[in-house]
């Protein structure tokens, strides 16, 4: 029970850097209303949807929920506008990671285990901040 409690809490912590990282991208989005910023807002709330889809999937148990956020934010993650954003090595690589760990959170939620489930999912939002470090640090040398 402890164990369930620990990773519940561990979700939500990290559920809310998420939730911080997505601002910090959408103040970005606002200071600079062109289409591309525009686009990739639009692409960012689908992602934080589907990111508060997860968390509470994974809050309630809810495989089919868990699954569904999962495959919605590796299809984000595959659209044109992201990939556009930079073309550098690095990104890529944090684009092709995060990838992969939502396939691996489905793939999770399928078997019906919770706890690596939640364990994929905090891989994931660290794979988040970690990418919108990178992004951030990036526009800056531009």
């Amino acid at each position: 029970m402890m164990k369930r409690i620990r990773s519940i809490v561990a979700v939500a912590a990290v559920g809310t850097g998420l939730v911080a990282a997505w601002c910090l991208g959408a103040a970005y989005a606002s200071a600079n209303q062109d289409d591309k910023a525009k686009a990739l807002s639009a692409i960012m709330r689908k992602k934080l949807d589907a990111s508060s889809q997860i968390l509470e999937g994974l809050c309630i148990e809810d495989a089919d929920m868990i699954i569904a956020g999962a495959n919605s934010l590796g299809e984000a993650m595959g659209k044109p506008e992201l990939l556009a954003v930079f073309r550098d090595a690095e990104y890529r690589e944090h684009n092709r990671e995060f990838r992969e760990i939502t396939r691996r959170l489905s793939e999770a939620a399928k078997a019906k285990n919770f706890d690596q489930a939640t364990l994929r999912w905090v891989d994931g939002v660290m794979s988040c901040i970690e990418c919108h470090n990178h992004t951030r640090n990036a526009k800056k040398e531009q």
